[in-house]
């Protein structure tokens, strides 16, 4: 059997469909979807192991502690003690670095942090090296930092945005590369310029396509 790369959609709201449809589209490499509230590992077993695993944000938080977030944890650590390349984004991002010792904490005055967010990668990347510019919409953030991360790029209000394991295969963002038309309609509050939409589209997808090659 063909291996995908699965895109483990973590929505407890409105399911990230149009975001994988639109990286399935622009990539030659076999993808599987899999929404892990709703189904857990079950349509994950039914597969013979992952390339990479891709894994989506969430209403969820890391303070829900939500069933669910466990075994995915799980699934995810297994994995990648398997080296299988993990890229966690938004709650993923924060979940997992709690798993390595982390701490969350509101964002200040518990306001949602949301546009388009400007990061330089601190190095070379799947191939990508400078400007990155991502969509962002979350309300929590990491707070202190486990000794296992080490941090490839940061903002003033977003000091651990990008990150990455220091002996597993694991990166991870605090934004949204894979945001959509429909992720923008749906999370971001305001509506962004044509220049800021179209760079934040191309940006994102530009960066997981890096990371999909990568693997």
């Amino acid at each position: 059997m063909k291996k995908s790369i699965a895109v483990i959609d973590c929505a407890v709201k409105d399911p990230a469909i149009a975001c994988f449809n639109r990286l399935q589209r622009e990539t030659d490499k076999n993808l599987s979807y899999h929404n892990f509230p709703m189904q857990g590992v079950r349509s994950l077993n039914l597969e013979e192991g992952f390339e990479a695993l891709i894994i989506l944000g969430s209403h969820s938080n890391v303070g829900d502690g939500s069933d669910w977030h466990g075994p995915l944890i799980d699934f995810t650590i297994k994995n990648l003690k398997n080296n299988t390349p993990v890229f966690g984004i938004c709650f993923a991002h924060q979940l997992l670095a709690h798993y390595f010792g982390s701490t969350m904490r509101a964002n200040p005055g518990e306001k949602t942090l949301e546009g388009l967010r400007e990061f330089e990668l601190k190095s070379d990347t799947f191939g990508l090296k400078g400007k990155q510019s991502f969509f962002t919409a979350h309300n929590f953030q990491i707070e202190k930092l486990g000794q296992e991360l080490e941090v490839l790029g940061q903002t003033e209000d977003s000091p651990f945005e990008f990150l990455a394991h220091k002996s597993l295969p694991y990166w991870s963002c605090q934004s949204h590369p894979e945001g959509s038309d429909f992720f923008l309609e749906n999370e971001i509050s305001f509506k962004l310029d044509e220049s800021s939409r179209k760079k934040g589209l191309e940006s994102g997808l530009g960066f997981l396509k890096a990371f999909i090659s990568y693997v």
